[in-house]
């Protein structure tokens, strides 16, 4: 660049004060997407203003962004991060600097001082659907040296504890589901059942425990399946949404009873805790059929 454009450049920056530079920069982000044409121009914006203070408006767009957004719509996101960090990067010139020094530059050290912050954003522990993405972009930033290897060995120990809590959330929904088809009364389960696998056994407390969570869950999901992008407006109707259902995946009114008859030694409120679950079901099969 000639530095008759680098002085274009710091002028237009100069114009744009930061009121307009967080205005402008929040419109874009209203039309993220996971299209890497809306990326690259959300990121190429910010890229812009990498050592000026204008980079810190930007970040807190998207950090306020990031909390705002539903966790699977998170990862667009992590998108425009991962694009701002590659092309703001300032490589050390010296080539024989230890892989403990991470590059230079305004974005990098925004992100690298809140990077647990931001993985515990992009994978929660009590939704992380969004793992093996963000384990991905960890290893490419390793790879290319973006963050040093103990902000990364950190944050890599963190997806690791997220990751094991999962597995076992998983162990625990199988045993729920055995003991809801009748299994055996002391709440063991496996992962599959194979021969020479790992049997997990647990109490009946915890067996309940997830079946509540899980109702906890499902229930949060279907708010979250109400979300609307802003691009799409108050002019989207029902009308034009096409759904794939499947009518036999249907629950039959009277099945959730014959399986909690199944189950011995219910207490009277864990039955009623039964029979809210069955009218959760009942309620989203209706929705979902169009008898609501």
């Amino acid at each position: 660049m000639s530095d008759f454009d680098e002085g274009n450049e710091d002028s237009e920056d100069e114009i744009l004060d930061g009121f307009e530079c967080r205005a402008q920069f929040k419109a874009l982000l209203n039309t993220l997407s996971s299209s890497q044409q809306v990326v690259t121009r959300v990121s190429q914006f910010a890229s812009k203003s990498s050592n000026r203070p204008h980079a810190a408006i930007m970040y807190g767009c998207i950090r306020e962004r990031l909390d705002a957004t539903p966790t699977i719509n998170r990862l667009h996101l992590l998108y425009v991060l991962d694009a701002i960090c590659r092309t703001t990067a300032i490589r050390p010139t010296n080539n024989n600097s230890s892989t403990n020094r991470r590059p230079s530059g305004g974005w990098l050290d925004l992100v690298s001082r809140d990077l647990p912050a931001i993985i515990s954003a992009l994978v929660p522990a009590t939704e992380p659907v969004n793992v093996k993405q963000v384990s991905k972009f960890v290893k490419s930033w390793r790879d290319k040296h973006l963050f040093t290897s103990d902000e990364l060995d950190a944050v890599e120990a963190q997806i690791a504890r997220v990751t094991a809590e999962m597995k076992k959330n998983q162990h625990l929904h199988v045993a729920a589901v055995a003991l809801a088809n009748g299994g055996g009364g002391g709440g063991g389960g496996s992962s599959a059942g194979g021969v020479g696998e790992k049997v997990f056994t647990y109490s009946r407390a915890e067996i309940m425990k997830r079946i509540e969570e899980d109702r906890d869950r499902h229930k949060k999901a279907r708010e979250e399946g109400w979300f609307v992008h802003p691009d799409l407006g108050a002019s989207a109707s029902v009308s034009d949404v096409s759904v794939d259902f499947d009518s036999s995946r249907v629950l039959a009114r009277d099945e959730f009873s014959e399986v909690r008859e199944k189950i011995p030694g219910l207490t009277m409120e864990q039955c009623r805790e039964w029979d809210l679950i069955n009218e959760d079901f009942q309620r989203y099969d209706a929705e979902h059929t169009g008898f609501v």
